[in-house]
């Protein structure tokens, strides 16, 4: 009895082990090398600014993953798949359109449409009556998978983010974010579409899940984040730099989402999670990034820590100014706009509502 015992247990602890170390997972794992983190310190020493923040309602929606503005208005794409329209006095709201899949960035683009990354369902234009129209869902004949933020040039081409090329949104049982940033295949890159043309071009690819996207006030350059290498780069898309590419702020204490225009040529960056101490500890081991993968769907869900944190930088990426919530009050901080001159929103793609604070701000 005693040998059949220890029979069963070494044939469990090897199908265990055998599992483990070679039950098929969807990423092939690359190796990369992670900056060491030197977390919140030097320009992101820490401070309480958002946790002094009032909230904006957004009725009976929530997740606002990003906002646009024409000046007298807010837009929202929403969680429930739908474009908001807020009135940041009145706290008035109107549903604009329905979209279906999961819009995340919006802008406005030249003609007063709103252009919506719906990472599901491609580039999609909304006007402000409420006429939807997808621009680009393919390129080449190949769809494009993960449609994550968009931004328009001043001769009116748009440029958006394609995350992933490898995982959709909706990938087998687990998110292709989390996929995308766990292999580490440098799979995402950035897209034009030419409403002229009706055209849609590569512009930059080998990027590890590049997420938000502005275009530089003089139409010649673009900033992405970087989400998986914790960075934003700058992409030239015209001028005698056309085609080159530099990280212009690296070693992020975070995860970086929404990238936004601000005032004077500076822009607002959102770091949505902290860094992933494991990812980071790993990032030579790929298979022991395969093999968590195995184990993760026998964890149990639990909430992961969080830090709430939204930055000013200039085009060259030197900080300007910080808002933190160490406490995550306002869970998951996607990014930021200015509002006129005197108040700046906040987003989150998990938030019962939209942040706000007087502008500039100070932080002390």
């Amino acid at each position: 009895m005693k040998k059949k015992i220890l029979t069963t247990i070494g044939g469990t602890f090897l199908t265990a082990a055998s599992y483990l170390m070679f039950w098929p997972v969807p990423i092939d794992a690359k190796a990369w090398h992670a900056p060491t983190s030197e977390g919140y310190a030097g320009v992101f020493e820490p401070n309480n600014a958002l946790t002094q923040m009032q909230t904006l309602s957004m009725g009976e929606f929530h997740g606002p993953e990003d906002i646009a503005t024409d000046g007298e208005f807010l837009y929202a794409s929403t969680d429930e798949a739908k474009i908001i329209r807020i009135n940041p006095v009145t706290n008035d709201i109107k549903v604009i359109a329905d979209l279906g899949g999961e819009p995340l960035g919006i802008e406005f683009g030249n003609e007063r449409e709103l252009l919506v990354a719906n990472t599901h369902l491609g580039l999609m234009s909304v006007t402000l009556d409420g006429k939807v129209t997808t621009l680009a869902d393919e390129i080449d004949g190949e769809p494009i998978l993960f449609v994550d933020d968009v931004d328009v040039a001043p001769n009116g081409v748009i440029y958006f983010t394609d995350a992933s090329t490898r995982f959709s949104p909706q990938a087998v049982g687990i998110d292709g974010a989390t996929l995308e940033v766990m292999e580490h295949g440098r799979s995402g890159r950035v897209l034009s579409y030419d409403p002229v043309t009706q055209k849609t071009a590569l512009v930059h690819s080998s990027l590890s899940f590049p997420n938000g996207i502005a275009v530089a006030g003089d139409g010649n350059s673009i900033l992405v984040a970087e989400t998986g290498e914790y960075l934003v780069k700058r992409i030239w898309i015209d001028g005698p730099q056309k085609g080159e590419s530099q990280n212009i702020i690296e070693n992020l204490p975070g995860f970086p989402d929404n990238i936004n225009n601000g005032p004077n040529g500076t822009f607002f960056v959102g770091l949505v999670d902290p860094r992933s101490a494991f990812l980071d500890e790993y990032s030579t081991k790929p298979w022991l990034r395969k093999l968590a993968l195995r184990i993760l769907k026998f964890l149990p869900s639990t909430k992961k820590s969080s830090y709430g944190l939204v930055f000013q930088m200039d085009i060259e990426g030197n900080v300007l100014q910080t808002w933190h919530d160490p406490e995550a009050s306002f869970d998951k901080t996607s990014g930021a706009l200015a509002f006129g001159d005197d108040r700046i929103f906040f987003t989150s793609p998990y938030g019962p509502a939209i942040g706000q604070l007087k502008f500039p701000t100070s932080t002390d």
